[in-house]
Parts: structure tokens; sequence; C-alpha cells
């Protein structure tokens, strides 16, 4: 979803800023005398695991209204309860590590990216929520996964369906037929495109729910898991008269499936915009949920976007118990303009992975594996983020990237 800067007054700039180290995780809840406390990262948006509760974010009641240096208390029960991801008899946990953002000016036109997913290779399609028609736009992303950095960004064109711009959002890729299905805030209908941006006549069968949606707080956020072959979206913000987020789930036939219930936290303050901007499958089980929470002040100077990333698992449980996996902050200040208002995330292809042969004592380098997976080697799943610039509003703000990997 896009937020409006307005005019802006003093071309200011911006700094990242990450929580101290985490805690051990206690079912998403803080260790007791574990204080809040936030430093200033030297480089990047550099975040760890910042647990603000467990199902919802704060147990059952509500996220505490700003960070403090008090101690929270316990907002579960006595006994740690920890969410797992059971595959193949293997218990999976993850965490996030975040490198510096990049932007590449020269090679990436000025745009409203709202969404990514992977393709084939290095190629990428991205949606841009003002562009001048429906349709995306196909990237060519080379990541130096030792480095965690893009090392090459090319823009291979828009690939428009002749239709208008209808608030694209999400987007996600679907091996089994090579196409993209697109999501739109303004219609909340969710539609199968070719490679070349033509529509193919297909769609998601929305529920009647979601007519519900509120103005410019609709389907944001779209994803395939590969392993499951379903489909998962939701809405930026609760229905109205709903106080939890419905996570939809649809089989590969198009049709709804099972309907998830999820928590989102409660705004840091009333001065911030809130909201789940993005969900992705990692293809083994797992469903990653990012929450924004922006705040921009009437002079601009100062404006902070918080993400939050979780950890949930689809299963036979309606209600999802999330995981805080990472949070990370940007801010726009006089030194630097690196506020970046991230609202796509995706899977990216695994890099090779290099392990020492017992016999031979040689160095072997597996292949890339499966996106969101991993080969007999064990890559390091990529996560890549790209930010909303509004088109370099003002010629201030940029169209960041970042790369993060599972740790």
């Amino acid at each position: 979803m896009m937020f409006i800067l307005g005019r802006l007054v003093v071309l200011s700039f911006g700094r990242l800023e990450k929580p101290l180290p985490p805690p051990p995780l206690w079912g998403g809840a803080y260790r007791p005398n574990v204080p809040r406390k936030t430093i200033v990262a030297p480089s990047g948006a550099e975040g760890g695991a910042f647990p603000s509760g467990g199902e919802g974010g704060a147990g059952r009641g509500a996220f505490p209204k700003r960070l403090n240096d008090q101690s929270p208390k316990r907002l579960n029960d006595q006994s740690p309860k920890r969410l797992t991801c059971v595959l193949a008899g293997v218990l999976s946990w993850l965490t996030l590590a975040t490198t510096a953002q990049q932007h590449f000016p020269k090679t990436i036109p000025p745009g409203n990216y709202s969404g990514i997913c992977h393709l084939q290779g290095d190629r990428y399609a991205v949606v841009s929520d003002k562009a001048d028609g429906d349709g995306f736009f196909v990237f060519r992303l080379s990541i130096d996964g030792a480095a965690q950095r893009i090392t090459q960004a090319e823009n291979l064109g828009y690939r428009s369906s002749g239709m208008p711009n209808r608030d694209m959002e999400g987007i996600c890729y679907r091996p089994s037929s090579n196409t993209v299905f697109i999501s739109g805030e303004a219609d909340n209908e969710i539609y199968e495109y070719t490679l070349d941006g033509k529509r193919t006549g297909r769609r998601l069968a929305m529920p009647e729910c979601y007519k519900k949606a509120r103005r410019n707080l609709g389907l944001e956020s779209l994803t395939y898991d590969t392993l499951t072959a379903r489909f998962f979206t939701t809405t930026e913000s609760p229905l109205r008269g709903d106080s939890l987020l419905r996570i939809q789930a649809f089989d590969d036939d198009l049709q709804p499936a099972q309907q998830y219930l999820y928590r989102p936290d409660a705004p840091l303050s009333r001065k911030y915009r809130h909201g789940v901007v993005e969900l992705c499958a990692l293809g083994d089980g797992r469903l990653l949920v990012m929450e924004r929470q922006v705040r921009v002040p009437k002079m601009k100077l100062d404006a902070t976007t918080v993400i939050r990333i979780y950890e949930v698992v689809p299963a036979q449980q309606t209600m999802l118990q999330k995981r805080l996996l990472t949070e990370f902050k940007t801010r726009l200040t006089l030194t630097s303009r690196k506020f970046a208002n991230y609202e796509g995330m995706c899977a990216a292809p695994a890099p090779p992975s290099r392990t020492i042969d017992p016999t031979s004592r040689k160095t072997i380098e597996a292949p890339s594996g499966a996106v969101g997976g991993a080969s007999p080697l064990s890559s390091t799943p990529l996560l890549l983020l790209v930010a909303d610039s509004q088109n370099h509003y003002k010629g201030v703000l940029r169209d960041w990237f970042l790369v993060m990997v599972e740790r």
C-alpha cells in the first residue's frame, strides 16, 4: 500500500537502526529482565530477532504502545513453547541476517515497487502499483550468495496486459503453468498472466468476504508454495468487522482451500500506520509474514519504517502461531537517506554450497538449490526485499533492494 509523503520541506537523509542481539526465544516472548533498547546499526539494515509476543506479537493483549527500557512481563504461559517446522522428521529453525541496502538508479527505473517473485535463473517479476497499466516488470538480478549482495541489476522491460492499472501489490510464479499471478488492491482480485504480460482469462476464486476489505487496505500480498502447490494471500488490514487477518489458501485448481487466522501486531503508537505487506512461501512448508509500521512526521525529518518478519507454518490449526525472526528499522535524517518502505519479498535461489569431501579433502561446490529449498549439500536460502520509492519522491527516496540470508 502506498503512503503519501506530501510536500517535502527539508531535503533530509536517513540511517538504519537495529535492536540489540536477541535473547533466546521462549515461545516468542522475552526472557525476564531483558531490557528493550535499540542501537544504531553502523552499516546497512542489519537486524536481529526482536521477540514481541507469541500469538499475534503480544499474546492475547495489545503490543506495548512504545518501545522502552522496562522488562516486559511474560505474555504466554509458564512452559516454554517454540514453533517448529517438521519436515521429513527434521526440526527446522530459521533466523535471518541482513546485509546493506542497495539501489541501482542507472539500470532500474524509478517505481512504486510493491511485489517481487523469482522466475527462473536470475530473472524476477516485479509489480509497481502506480504503473501506467496492468502488468509487471522483469528484472535481471545477479546475486553473489557469499557476499549476500546483488552484483548486477538490469531492467528487461515492462510486460503489459493492455488493461488499466488496478493497484498491483503482490505477485507469484507457478512453475507448473509457467505463469504469474498478480493481486490487485483496487479490485481485490488475483489474475493469471503469461510471461509476456497477457491475461490468461483465469483467476483465483476469491471468497465473498474479501469484498469487505477496506479501501486501500485490501489484497496486499501473494505467494505460491511449491511444496503444497497452494497459493496464499491476505489483506493489509483485517476486514471490516474482523480483529484478525484472514490468510486465505487456494489449491492448484484456483479454488479456495483452508482459511487461517493471524493476529498482526498493534501499532507502536498512534503515529504509526501498520499492516501486513507481504507473504513469502519458502517451499518447505514454512510461510513468512512481513509486517511494516510507518511513521512520517509533518516535516518528514525522522520518518521511520519498522519491518518485522515472522514465521508461521500453515497446517491443520486455524489460528497461526507466529515466531519473530528479525526486525530492523530505517529512518530519514540529515545524514543519510536510507529510509526504505519495503513492500515486496520473495525467496531467491540459494547460492552454491561448499563442503570438504572427507576422503579426498577436496572442496566440492554444490549446484544452487531450489528456491527456498536445500540441496544434499544444503545451500543457504536467501530472501530478497524491494522497497517502494514513490518514483524517487522529490529526488530523496530510492528503490532499495535488500538481501537477507537464513542462518
